[in-house]
């Protein structure tokens, strides 16, 4: 576990319950194969990045790993709850 050895048990507490909060999303995102193939493959650049001790490859490789998500949800989102988000999004734009 990455977080395991921390010493700060609030952060540790705060990382776990954003965690369980947003399962419901990483299950969504994962019931498409192309979004854990994706998932996988970006996992593997953070590692390689990592392993060669190459900090700005990591960072890069997380920052596309965190990204490439948004989009599915989102349309996960739209189609799960489509009156909600239109709403939603109707008030942002006005």
């Amino acid at each position: 576990d990455l977080i395991a050895a921390c010493p700060n048990a609030v952060l540790l507490g705060l990382i776990r319950q954003f965690m369980m909060k947003t399962r419901r999303y990483e299950l969504a995102f994962y019931r498409d194969d192309r979004n854990l193939a994706t998932s996988i493959g970006n996992h593997g650049r953070v590692i390689m990045a990592a392993e060669a001790g190459d900090l700005d490859a990591a960072i890069e490789a997380l920052r596309i790993n965190m990204t490439s998500g948004i989009e599915p949800i989102l349309t996960w989102l739209a189609k799960s709850q489509p009156t909600r988000l239109s709403s939603t999004t109707a008030r942002t734009e006005t």
